[in-house]
């Protein structure tokens, strides 16, 4: 007796369905899988000066990163770097960095690392600032008063310094350095010949463009 031969029907429709689900299955797999630690993660980006936008050349780059997780004040520098003529930097290594840092020359403001700027991972190519320094001149103008004075006590509210400056008759001017093209603050007193000193008064001005100076008058 002669066996018949079995018949295989095979579901086409079933293996077509088997195959796409197995590719899917497979594309799920690789885009779970984390990035490769070692490729670079490079930063590019533009240095330049708030307000006017002109190139920072020459400026020192640094890349920032806290020295442990629970402080916010301290930092290390993971990566440091210098801009071209344009204020133009590349690098090729962020090494996980999460702060930008510059600092320039002395025509520029070093605000410290608390104004560091965060770094977007995500942008390509960043644009960073830096202030441009002007100069105030602070001067008493005489209205013309009977009482002398002894001088004013002259109290900047500003990140640049906590100095306590004094204008004199015989010296009745004091230039002090400002974030160029930013509103500023400072608070005055008069003190008089007499030992008496008169309430504190604030007085509001806006700076001139970096590296100008800007005469306030303070009237007695």
């Amino acid at each position: 007796m002669v066996d018949k031969p079995k018949i295989c029907i095979i579901n086409k429709n079933k293996t077509m369905k088997q195959i796409t689900l197995f590719i899917f299955l497979i594309a799920i797999l690789q885009s779970c899988q984390p990035e490769d630690s070692m490729t670079p993660q490079g930063l590019k980006g533009y240095l330049k000066e708030y307000g006017t936008n002109n190139p920072v050349a020459n400026a020192n780059i640094f890349l920032l990163h806290p020295i442990d997780n629970f402080s916010t004040s301290n930092y290390q520098a993971i990566v440091q770097a210098e801009t071209n003529e344009h204020g133009y930097f590349e690098i090729p290594d962020t090494y996980h960095a999460t702060l930008f840092y510059a600092v320039g020359d002395s025509h520029y403001i070093d605000l410290g690392v608390s104004n560091s700027n965060t770094i977007q991972a995500s942008e390509m190519v960043q644009n960073f600032y830096l202030y441009g320094k002007s100069w105030v001149t602070f001067s008493i103008q005489d209205t013309g008063q009977v009482t002398p004075i002894a001088g004013v006590q002259l109290y900047p509210f500003s990140s640049l310094s906590d100095q306590l400056y004094v204008l004199y008759d015989q010296h009745p001017w004091q230039t002090i350095p400002a974030l160029g093209l930013a509103a500023n603050r400072i608070a005055y007193q008069i003190d008089y010949a007499n030992g008496t000193s008169g309430p504190i008064t604030y007085l509001n001005f806006t700076n001139a463009a970096p590296q100008d100076t800007l005469a306030v008058p303070i009237f007695l």
